[in-house]
């Protein structure tokens, strides 16, 4: 159940560029000695420090759902968020995010599950850089705050506005690291550096314009919280307290976030012979992808070291844009496929043109070289084909809200030459279904010879389409669009 809050943590931290912010409040942040018209707050002597290591903050902005936070689509509040471990201070700045959130009944931590909570997240960046390995890496503070609607509601209906921080609640100050390969993976790290002492801390809150804590609703807050002492991140915290995941949101062990983080992304399993992509004079393209076998629904981008054609005088790039494998049925038979787009150009607004190679390996061919133990499959147009491959040039175009697609192919397998094929890393527990990785290379003559294309395609393999809904066009329509 963590992988949610994960999804949510690295949609706000990482991807985003910045979140909306609150147009019901100042650009400033907010000044605890001048909250809006007509709203509570607390007095001075609220602030004051009762301990060396404390948290003072104060936040103003609209509650925002779950949701809407990991869907980037949240509108950020503004305050001031200061923590002080003795004569040391740690500021935070960045996106400050309020969301309402309720944990489903069998979450893990007993006390948060089947209840609502009103939460607040806030980072600020520390530094970043490159591992040795050439990874990128990002260091973060990070605030994770929590407070029980129910208890909230129920100190409003009491006119309480100060109230004392709850065994429910929680305050923890993170550091969150993140490490970002050449596969476009990510791998975090978060250690708790300094948590409440609920005993010594306490909120304030103002109930004059919120009373449901909804969604939407304005959230106007104070804390002063008793801390515990800073800590530092050494090997023995990270054992002890670190949480470790994937970008998918999947739970690793330390041992195997610190595996995955050596790693470059783009290394294989297993090593491809010398002069596997040699050119033998014709026409070729050749590739390297590796990448998770994804469902219908998509999902995880792979990576391709290169891809590229060169037919005729002609040299063509694929995958220095975006990558991905699936599953798809081909001419009847469930297939892999991997697919590699680059060369990405945006001509205007509303139309963008890109190149795209897809390879194609039937499942059952994939079963029998695990069951032969081979890992070299040589093209073989027996019982239709054992693998195929297309070089398409591409091309996006919106009309009106709605987005075409024109894609022809300049290059296809030439079924005529012998010197096609494909490396692929099989052993013996390989599976080919989806949320498995593919490693797979080829090296593949190509022809664009027009008549060897119809073999695969008709109307010269221009295939032209709406990206959503049910309207058919030809590719006479798209044209007939472009002018």
């Amino acid at each position: 159940m963590r992988a949610l809050y994960v999804a949510v943590f690295v949609m706000v931290i990482f991807l985003s560029c910045g979140n909306k912010t609150s147009s019901l409040v100042d650009d400033e942040s907010p000044d605890t000695d001048s909250p809006p018209s007509g709203h509570s707050q607390p007095a001075d002597s609220f602030f004051e420090k009762e301990t060396a290591n404390t948290f003072i903050f104060d936040f103003k902005g609209l509650v925002n759902s779950d949701v809407d936070i990991s869907a980037q689509k949240g509108v950020s509040g503004v305050g001031d968020f200061t923590f002080y471990f003795g004569d040391d201070t740690i500021t935070l700045g960045g996106d400050k995010n309020c969301y309402r959130k309720k944990y489903a009944d069998d979450y893990e931590k007993s006390d948060r599950a089947g209840k609502e909570f009103m939460q607040l997240s806030v980072y600020s960046m520390k530094d970043d850089g490159a591992l040795e390995n050439g990874n990128s890496y990002y260091h973060y503070d990070y605030l994770s705050l929590g407070l029980s609607v129910d208890e909230l509601i129920e100190a409003g209906e009491s006119e309480k506005n100060e109230l004392a921080m709850s065994e429910l609640a929680w305050v923890t100050l993170y550091e969150y690291f993140v490490v970002s390969r050449a596969d476009k993976r990510y791998f975090m790290q978060y250690c708790p550096l300094s948590r409440a002492d609920n005993a010594h801390s306490k909120f304030f809150i103002d109930y004059d314009n919120n009373d449901s804590f909804s969604v939407g609703e304005n959230m106007l807050f104070w804390g002063n919280i008793a801390l515990s002492e800073l800590q530092t991140v050494s090997e023995e915290l990270r054992i002890e307290s670190c949480l470790f995941f994937d970008s998918d949101g999947n739970s690793l062990t330390k041992e195997q976030f610190d595996a995955e983080i050596a790693k470059t992304g783009t290394e294989f399993s297993c090593d491809i012979p010398d002069g596997f992509f040699d050119k033998n004079g014709e026409d070729y393209l050749k590739f390297k992808f590796r990448g998770q076998i994804n469902g219908s629904e998509g999902g995880t981008t792979g990576y391709t070291e290169f891809a590229e054609m060169e037919i005729g005088e002609e040299l063509y790039h694929a995958g220095n844009y975006t990558s991905s494998a699936g599953i798809a049925r081909v001419v009847g038979r469930s297939t892999l496929y991997a697919q590699m787009v680059g060369d990405y150009e945006l001509i205007n607004n509303t139309t963008a043109e890109y190149s795209e190679l897809q390879v194609y390996v039937p499942i059952k061919e994939l079963e029998k070289m695990r069951t032969d133990g081979l890992q070299e499959l040589q093209y073989s147009s027996e019982n239709i084909f054992n693998f195929f491959a297309v070089f398409h040039k591409t091309k996006y175009m919106e009309v009106a809200g709605q987005g075409y697609i024109k894609s022809c192919p300049i290059g296809v397998l030439d079924k005529d030459a012998v010197s096609s094929k494909l490396f692929i890393c099989i052993d013996e527990d390989s599976d080919f279904s989806t949320g498995n990785e593919i490693e797979i290379a080829g090296r593949v003559s190509v022809t664009n010879d027009a008549t060897k294309i119809a073999e695969y395609y008709a109307d010269n393999g221009c295939i032209c389409y709406a990206v959503a809904g049910d309207e058919e066009i030809t590719c006479d329509d798209f044209a007939a669009m472009e002018k």
